[in-house]
């Protein structure tokens, strides 16, 4: 019987409520399975049978292992993929030989390798294929003069420059004897030397930031390769910007935003994952500086700027501006709403005599509340080199935020409400109930808008991070 069919009608029987167990249902799908992988097998070794008495060697083996893959129980298709797999592992045995008689070195290695493969995949299946001993030691011969002729080309392209090709005859030693003569020293050659040259190229055209990465490549491959930890350093400590931020100004009527404003952007400016930014708060800035004091309106006094940027050894300076800040406390709004309450009414059906329950609606109030708090904030920041006192980077960021809080309250049973229609009726569309339940569950809490104010600073500070990161990529290439 076609096993579709018999999973079909068991399944009938189970759900016109006929006896059969739920457990003795799952293991008669597992039956099934089971038979439909061995039917599978039998195919597979039938197509295999046929191709073998062709003589189509290759194919017949294909076929038989695809029956093996489906049941690895199939005698007669392991007996057909033990004759057939030796005679393909055969034919490629007999590439390897002629390669090597003809002193094709490379083509004999990896004909062997090949060979091994498909023996090793055939072993995987439950099936045993033999390669007679004297082909290993040939193999071994071949492939020690094949990794001298990569050592000597690899040790050519080193001394003619061909850094990129040299390394990967070096990897490719490496693939099949790490420890071969020096070759993973050369190898690290082949790869730091170019590099190398590359980061001192970077350093002298000032292009710091590549020039510390390709340093930083060098030294991961070789801590001790030539000068490239202290070029690294270099690199670092002659692209490196020093950013001095001041207190922050307030342009507005609410207190304290200057202060809140310059907490907020110290916090997301030292989270800049960047080695070429320095930050130096107000605190330490009044420190070094001591008595000297910077104008923040306007442009900086070139010859203030100059002194004080010498005196702290920054190379720019961060001020900024709280331009405007609104908020807007919302009044909670209350909203009473007619809605339909659903309950069961008994009937007979005076033709069965069966008793049945219909569905009837009756009209209920419930009340909706909702509120909203809304903060809005504009913020300008500018950047000025303290060599020049020029402004070099100035914008305005503003944002605002809001908390909506909206939910339903009825004194009955939840899942017997329903909302109206436009008309009045009841509206008993699903995605209306589901709105309505979701109401039902609303939350019932609202964020201040001190709580609203925090937040916004703290977005607004973390967009300044943002813009600070790309302008330090932009200046330190």
């Amino acid at each position: 019987m076609n096993l579709v069919y018999q999973i079909r009608k068991r399944l009938e029987l189970r759900l016109t409520g006929q006896t059969m167990s739920y457990p003795s249902f799952l293991w008669l799908i597992v039956f099934c399975m089971i038979l439909n992988a061995c039917n599978g097998s039998k195919a597979y070794y039938k197509r295999g049978f046929k191709l073998e008495e062709q003589g189509l060697i290759d194919e017949a083996a294909a076929s038989y292992y695809g029956a093996l893959q489906r049941n690895r129980n199939n005698i007669e298709a392991k007996i057909g993929l033990k004759n057939t797999g030796q005679t393909v592992l055969n034919k490629k045995l007999e590439v390897f030989t002629k390669n090597r008689n003809l002193d094709q070195k490379r083509e004999g290695v990896y004909s062997f390798i090949r060979a091994k493969e498909y023996q090793s995949k055939i072993k995987k299946i439950g099936v045993t294929i033999e390669i007679p001993s004297y082909f290993e030691s040939d193999y071994a011969e071949i492939t020690q003069s094949y990794l001298l002729d990569l050592y000597n080309e690899g040790n050519d392209l080193l001394n003619q420059g061909q850094f990129s090709i040299a390394e990967l005859k070096f990897k490719e030693i490496g693939n099949f004897d790490s420890n071969y003569k020096d070759s993973r020293a050369l190898g690290d050659m082949a790869y730091l030397e170019p590099l190398y040259q590359t980061a001192l190229e970077h350093l002298d055209n000032e292009r710091f930031r590549s020039a510390y990465s390709d340093f930083n490549k060098a030294i991961s491959r070789d801590p001790d390769f030539k000068e490239a930890k202290a070029l690294k350093d270099e690199s670092l400590e002659l692209g490196t910007i020093t950013l001095a931020v001041v207190g922050f100004e307030n342009a507005t009527n609410k207190g304290g935003l200057d202060k809140k404003v310059t907490a907020y952007a110290l916090d997301a400016l030292t989270s800049i994952n960047d080695p070429f930014l320095k930050i130096i708060d107000r605190e330490n800035f009044d420190l070094i500086i001591g008595e000297q004091q910077l104008g923040m309106s306007g442009v900086i006094d070139e010859e203030t700027a100059v002194t004080a940027g010498n005196l702290i050894g920054a190379k720019t300076l961060l001020t900024g501006t709280v331009l405007t800040f609104g908020s807007t406390k919302g009044n909670l709004q209350k909203t009473a709403l007619t809605g339909y309450e659903s309950y069961k009414v008994k009937k007979l059906n005076k033709e069965t005599n069966i008793s049945y329950y219909e569905t009837k609606y009756r009209t209920t109030t419930y009340t909706k509340y909702q509120k909203k708090n809304t903060v809005n904030v504009s913020f300008q920041y500018k950047i000025t080199s303290l060599d020049t006192g020029e402004v070099i980077k100035s914008k305005i960021i503003e944002d605002k935020m809001e908390d909506i809080m909206v939910y339903v309250i009825y004194d009955g049973d939840h899942s017997n409400l329903y909302p109206s229609r436009a008309g009045g009726a009841v509206n008993t569309n699903r995605n209306s109930k589901n709105e309505l339940d979701r109401l039902l569950n609303g939350k019932r809490t609202i964020s201040s808008t001190e709580e609203l104010s925090t937040d916004l600073m703290k977005d607004l500070s973390y967009k300044l991070s943002s813009d600070i990161g790309s302008f330090i990529k932009n200046q330190v290439k």
